[in-house]
């Protein structure tokens, strides 16, 4: 089991993880790799670095520390899968619009 850099407090990274699961009703730590687990899962990595400033490494540790094992190659490409995910998934869009704004006006013409 990875051991966490202190530099971050794990409490804080498992309550936004805790809420993230009520919200989307996905399980991250899930060994599914059906599509919807996947883009929710991409979608809880990038909120635990935007909004915990914590890197890739950082996001593999923690999911190790919490069962699943990863490496942060596959944090990094999941992340870079965003725009992919949000043209594609409304579901995907329904919960990245309810943690950011950025892509509201963006992409504005895919929801109507």
């Amino acid at each position: 089991m990875a051991v966490l850099n202190k530099e971050y407090s794990i409490s804080e990274l498992d309550r936004t993880f805790n809420i993230y699961e009520r919200i989307s009703g996905s399980d991250p730590l899930s060994k599914s790799q059906k599509t919807e687990q996947v883009y929710l899962r991409a979608l809880l990595y990038k909120i635990l670095i935007d909004f915990h400033c914590i890197n890739t490494r950082q996001v593999a540790d923690y999911f190790s520390y919490k069962g699943k094992v990863i490496n942060r190659v596959s944090v990094l490409h999941a992340v870079r899968k965003i725009n992919i995910y949000y043209k594609n998934f409304y579901d995907f869009r329904y919960v990245y619009n309810i943690y950011f704004d950025d892509k509201l006006e963006e992409f504005k013409e895919i929801e109507e």
